[in-house]
């Protein structure tokens, strides 16, 4: 078991371009559904690999699932091209930026913890989010095929996509609308 590690991956800018599309110009979650996705997702994670089940598995040398942050370079030249670094910084997880973001995090990016500093809000924005994915019935975030090809895809099960609020049997993971 202490020879296998994975990731989850989140394509965040990908996430936040999908959702802008949805939302009217002036709303609020706009360039904000992905962090609150990830944060959610970065709650949901360290819940589940915590307590005495995963104590057990960890001490046969399991290792956890880590959350992974892809797709980081900042799309929506409106928004801080460090967007997607700045505000996810936490213990346990991977941030995979293109070498343009490093550079700019580097010039004017701040170390800090941020991922988990503010839950409720993210819980409020992923909770909104379902009220307006559930009014755009029949669009899907196909996360997989989202990556390079690369990685080999994502497991998401038979359906391909994960339910609005739901996640993988992990327990966490992107979340999509099913049509």
């Amino acid at each position: 078991m202490d020879q296998i590690a994975s990731v989850a991956s989140f394509f965040l800018s990908r996430i936040d371009t999908k959702a802008d599309a949805l939302l009217d110009a002036g709303a609020p979650a706009r360039g904000q559904v992905a962090l609150a996705s990830a944060r959610v997702a970065y709650q949901r994670y360290r819940a589940k690999f915590a307590g005495p089940a995963w104590e057990r598995l960890r001490d046969r040398g399991a290792r956890p699932q880590r959350p992974l942050w892809a797709s980081t370079g900042t799309k929506n030249p409106g928004y801080s091209d460090v967007l997607y670094v700045s505000e996810l910084i936490g213990p346990g997880v991977i941030n995979t930026m293109p070498e343009h973001t490093l550079r700019e995090f580097a010039d004017h990016g701040t170390v800090a913890r941020t991922l988990d500093a503010d839950p409720d809000a993210a819980e409020r924005i992923a909770m909104a989010r379902v009220s307006w994915a559930s009014a755009a019935a029949g669009w899907v975030w196909p996360v997989r095929g989202w990556g390079d090809g690369r990685a080999g895809g994502s497991w998401l099960g038979p359906a391909g996509a994960l339910p609005v609020g739901r996640a993988p049997a992990a327990g966490w993971g992107v979340s999509c609308v099913r049509p």
